[in-house]
């Protein structure tokens, strides 16, 4: 396209002829003025959206203490030190995921909510759109929450990887789409969120100009405007910097690529950005708070420096970025070549360094000048964080000096930590907590209590934690870059320094973890009034779409409603029945949702011309879809229907009896919400803490290196096998290996056609050679196809059996070699499998992460069982702590096995704890409530003698090696591959725990105990049961999900369903099935 071409001075010109040429049209084409308002808004329309924004604080909080959590993990020392040695991919999970999620989860979401609450004081109008704020909230937190966990879990399998000896770029590449996907939407719907934001702040302030009446802080609109623009513009560098080929054009610009990710990138955000609403922000609250509002001269000239020294300073590192990483990329020089080959470089750098230095104090004396003489709680804040921003501000223009610069360049990664703390040290102990004693000022001032002792604590902790983190951090970084200086990998000097900067990065981090913990305490407690105002308002917003039901539909059962969504919903189309029925605002939901899922979403999961994750199942899933689906649409109508009627109507005359429901407490209400915020939280807390493992269980990254048949896209390189069947990527080291790699690739003769080059740009064939290591001397290449991209070399001899090392030399920046290993073997010896290149990553990972799931669940389900066994010992929690013990134990098997399929021990182990023990044990607990102390007495003798016996019925039987063979880690082996007389201890046992399980829920519930938390465990059960009696029937499709859900449910009944206890127990009355009566265990597990 011409459009490739188009130069910055061609750009800039038709730029600005458009805005002329608009300017023009808006100036001199008549039409109509808008209407003007003259009489000023009430302030309960002004302040319509302020009992939103308590989920701004709230969320805050929560990101602020995941942030901390993960300071104190990866200060670690076995978690400093592997970061370390995998390079940048632990630059990933080390910094970029932490900074992301504190900076865009902790700041900007309470900047946000703190902008929603003073901009219409500001502009005297309410918000333009009410949807837009809710949009700004729930796509920043989605986005960031996916863009976290991308970021982790690609680090951690891509570290993995590059510990092994393969290159960061191989290993992303080989990550593939989980890679690309994720992060890319991440930092998409994150970038939506701001943009909604930015639209919101804009349109407010544009359409306040039609509001005439006195505005005393509009000067203040510049700053939020300011922000608000400042920060879309960091969003959409964001996410132009996470596609795959500009990403790939960063990381080769190396030192130069970071003017522009992260150092302008993060300036136009923190400083232009979030800066402009904090210090707007503190403006508008600090004559509220008991301070002095600063004249409007003087916050304008604030304004303008900040605004001028910001810019200058971004515009300057934008432009070395560019032109420096372009001499990188393009010709070859280092960054330090680059650098010396712009002249102006240290000039540009220290001038605006230093007009941004001069702006930043400029400010802060003004802030600090205003609060000084403020009695109340925000003054420590203020000048705790004008403290931090003092010293953080001072740092960068001593660091911009060309020799201080020079040091930290030679101090390679630690130069880099030094670089970073100056950046945490502005972010954490600055704005955030200005931004913190903001939230507690403004939450103050709409009549919420605020304690001023646990206060002080959050900005005591908080400041010292993050003042002692700095301070160790630079004084150890320093340390180790002196020794990088010297020749030392950043490893080696991590390594060298532990555990001495564990134990004080540590405690520093606990530290800061304890202030932000306090403040999200302080958060929630203020916002109570709003938050129950909230969730009465999204209980009252369906009925604010349902218009006057018609009696002809009144009068309609409920059976004859639910008749006519069942047929549609058959076919995949929800939500008619509902319509009918008068429910217009669940109907429209479920007639959008409903045809996108049924006939687009999973039928791309399972079409053939993609990789998706039900490939394998196919049909079978849209098969059990539909009916599930319909089914539950039309309970679900059948039940709200019911309701309706009864409360339009009232109870019917005559006929069956109805039960009238007694209004729930506000003790009720508050425990059923504790209840869903628990699963939700556990629900993410299992992502998060299985997502880790899932690398090592799957084997991303593993030990052994995996061979697979490479499909070429344009972003691919590398060194290439090429064999009849298709091109295998051989992983490249480095250096070469002192001992000859135990993983290398072997093939057979007849296998090896040539080898493909594939590079940016590849070099001259002398810089390929093929070596054997066993007879000694080069194997001479002849060029069969050659291109700018990718060149094709083919032995001009026929290989002999022996071991061989591939040399790719680099030249450029990269300067540098890559080698290959692999080993040609004799004829009818074993060769290395090769899988394809689009089906081993992708199911291993899905079909790893649900035993992984069910294995902590059950841990966690049997250590609290065991807990309150130690409290309140009684029989039945020991039973069930050691039976779902046996079921983590067998999921644990389950998950083993997706690594190196099942072997004779592991299958054993899966078969004794998961299809013996576990069954029997969960219904001696059962039983141990239904029958009398002297038959307990005999039960448990006889499941003791049972149970040993079967083990060492297990333990003994001989195995079928072929039928653990046959079985893949997407399924166990059938009962059939354990012979002998075993399984006659498994059926018997496992009778005896159903019979009592099941049959002792179904007991309980007869006789109307704990209804709700035996349905909720006995379908967990049921769930178990059918997901591994269809694996048994030959269906392993829903094995590993039955028992998550299953064990899921299991654990939601005991922990969660339990009602609260009645206030009083009647002596007389039958014990509960599930826990001893008149215990405190009678609604949770204690």
């Amino acid at each position: 396209m011409y459009v490739k071409h188009l130069t910055s001075l061609q750009f800039l010109t038709y730029v600005g002829f458009f805005a002329v040429v608009l300017a023009a049209m808006f100036r001199f084409v008549p039409g109509k003025a808008p209407p003007t308002r003259d009489e000023p808004y009430p302030e309960d329309e002004l302040g319509a959206h302020d009992r939103k924004t308590a989920k701004y604080f709230v969320a805050g909080g929560f990101f602020l203490v995941l942030g901390s959590l993960h300071m104190v993990a990866k200060n670690l020392p076995w978690a400093a030190e592997y970061l370390a040695r995998t390079g940048y991919a632990g630059h990933l999970v080390r910094d970029l995921s932490d900074t992301h999620v504190m900076i865009v989860g902790g700041g900007t979401l309470l900047a946000t909510g703190l902008c929603w609450l003073v901009l219409p004081r500001i502009v005297q109008r309410p918000l333009t759109s009410e949807g837009l704020a809710q949009c700004a909230f729930w796509f920043t937190v989605v986005g960031l929450f996916v863009f976290y966990v991308s970021l982790i879990g690609n680090g951690i399998a891509i570290g993995r990887l590059v510990e092994h000896g393969s290159d960061y770029q191989l290993a992303k590449e080989h990550m593939g789409k989980w890679y690309k996907v994720p992060t890319g939407i991440g930092a998409g719907v994150m970038g939506l969120g701001y943009w909604c934001f930015a639209t919101n702040v804009a349109l407010t302030v544009f359409q306040s100009r039609l509001i005439k009446v006195p505005k005393p802080q509009w000067h203040l609109w510049k700053f939020f405007a300011t922000g608000a623009a400042a920060l879309t513009v960091g969003t959409v560098q964001g996410v132009i910097q996470v596609q795959p080929a500009n990403a790939d054009w960063l990381y080769k610009a190396g030192h130069a690529g970071e003017w522009i990710d992260p150092i302008s990138h993060a300036h136009i955000n923190l400083v232009t950005g979030l800066t402009m609403l904090v210090a707007g922000s503190l403006f508008a609250l600090v004559g509220s708070a008991g301070g002095v509002e600063p004249s409007r001269r003087l916050v304008n000239r604030c304004f303008f420096a900040l605004l001028g020294g910001s810019l200058a300073f971004y515009a300057v590192t934008l432009y070395l970025g560019l032109h420096e990483g372009r001499l990188v990329v393009h010709r070859g020089l280092t960054p330090e070549q680059a650098e010396q080959a712009t002249p102006l470089h240290p000039f540009l750098i220290m001038g605006a360094g230093i007009a941004m230095f001069a702006a930043f104090w400029l400010l802060l004396a003004v802030i600090v000048r205003s609060v000084w003489r403020s009695p109340d709680a925000l003054r420590p804040f203020v000048v705790a964080g004008c403290a931090a921003l003092a010293l953080g501000t001072l740092q960068g223009p001593v660091q911009a000096f060309p020799a201080v610069n020079e040091l930290l360049d030679r101090g390679g990664e630690a130069g880099d930590v030094i670089v970073n703390l100056h950046a945490q040290l502005n972010m954490l102990g600055g704005l955030m907590v200005l931004l913190i004693g903001l939230v507690f000022a403004a939450l103050r001032t709409a009549g919420a209590e605020l304690p001023l002792r646990r206060a002080r604590f959050v900005v005591a902790a908080v400041g010292a934690g993050v003042g002692a983190y700095y301070v160790f951090g630079v004084s150890f970084s320093a340390v180790e870059a002196h020794r990088v200086a010297a020749g030392a990998s950043y490893a080696s000097a991590i390594s060298g320094l532990e555990p001495w900067e564990a134990l004080v990065a540590v405690p520093a981090a606990l530290v800061v973890l304890a202030g932000f913990w306090s403040y999200s305490r302080l958060a929630v407690s203020m916002t109570a009034r709003q938050r129950d105002e909230g969730r009465r308002a999204i209980a009252a917003l369906p009925g604010r779409y349902t218009g006057k039901i018609p009696r002809r539909v009144r009068r309609r059962s409920p059976a004859a409603l639910a008749g006519y969504e069942l047929p549609l919903g058959l076919m995949g189309f929800p939500g008619v029945g509902w319509l009918f029925a008068g429910f217009p605002f669940t109907a429209s939901i479920l007639l959008m949702a409903g045809p996108a899922v049924a006939w687009a979403i999973i039928p791309v999961a399972f079409t053939p011309y993609g990789q998706g994750p039900l490939r394998a199942e196919g049909w079978k899933v849209e098969l059990a879809w539909l009916p599930v689906s319909a089914l539950l649409s039309s309970a679900a109508l059948y039940r709200a229907h019911a309701r309706r009627r009864r409360l339009l109507d009232g109870p019917p005359s005559g006929g069956h009896r109805q039960r009238v429901r007694r209004p729930r407490t506000r003790a009720e209400i508050r425990a059923r919400y504790r209840a869903r915020i628990g699963v939700a939280t556990g629900v993410i807390a299992l992502l998060l803490v299985s997502l880790p493992f899932v690398p090592a269980v799957a084997g991303v990254g593993g030990g052994s290196v995996r061979y697979s048949y490479q499909r070429f896209t344009k972003e691919i390189t590398g060194q290439f096998l090429e064999t009849p069947r298709g091109h295998v990527a051989l992983f490249a080291w480095s250096d070469p290996q002192q001992s000859y790699p135990h993983d290398a690739l072997k093939v057979a003769a007849r296998d090896v056609r040539g080898f493909v080059i594939r590079a940016s740009a590849v070099d001259s064939p002398a810089a390929y050679q093929l070596y054997d290591l066993d007879r000694g001397g080069s194997v001479p290449l002849a060029v069969r196809r050659r291109g700018p991209t990718q060149m094709t070399l083919a032995p001009k001899r026929v290989v002999r059996p022996g071991r061989y090392e591939l040399v790719a030399a680099k030249e450029g920046m990269f300067g540098g070699r890559d080698y290959d290993y692999l080993q040609v073997v004799k004829p009818g010896s074993p060769v290395t499998p090769l899988g394809s290149a689009s089906s081993r990553t992708a199911p291993t990972v899905a079909n790893s992460l649900l035993p992984l799931g069910a294995t902590l669940v059950a841990l966690l389900f049997a250590g609290l069982l065991a807990i309150s066994f130690l409290r309140r010992p009684a029989g039945q929690k020991a039973f069930w702590a050691a039976g779902f013990a046996c079921f983590a134990v067998a999921a644990a098997c389950e998950a083993a096995a997706q690594r190196a399929g099942w072997s004779e021990g592991l299958f054993k182990a899966y078969y004794a704890a998961g299809g013996v023990l576990t069954v029997a044990l969960l219904g001696a607990g059962s039983a141990w409530l239904l029958v009398k102390q002297r038959a307990r007495d005999l039960m448990l003798g006889a499941l003791l003698v049972a149970m040993v016996a079967a083990v060492v019925a297990v333990a003994i039987a001989p195995v079928d090696h072929e039928a653990l063979a046959a079985a893949s880690g997407v399924r166990p082996p059938s009962n059939s591959a354990l012979q002998g007389h075993a399984f006659l201890w498994a059926i018997a046992l496992n009778s005896f725990g159903t019979l009592f399980l099941i049959g002792g829920s179904l007991l309980a519930i007869l006789r109307r105990q704990r209804i709700r938390t035996n349905v909720w465990i006995g379908t967990g059960a049921l769930v178990v049961g059918l997901a591994t009696g269809m694996s048994r029937a030959g269906s392993y499709s829903f094995v590993y999900a039955g028992e998550l859900i299953g064990i899921s449910l299991m654990f939601f009944g005991f922990r969660f369903a339990a009602g609260p206890p009645p206030k009083a127990a009647s002596a007389s009355a039958p014990p509960p099935y599930l826990m001893p009566a008149g215990s405190a265990t009678q609604s949770r597990v204690t």
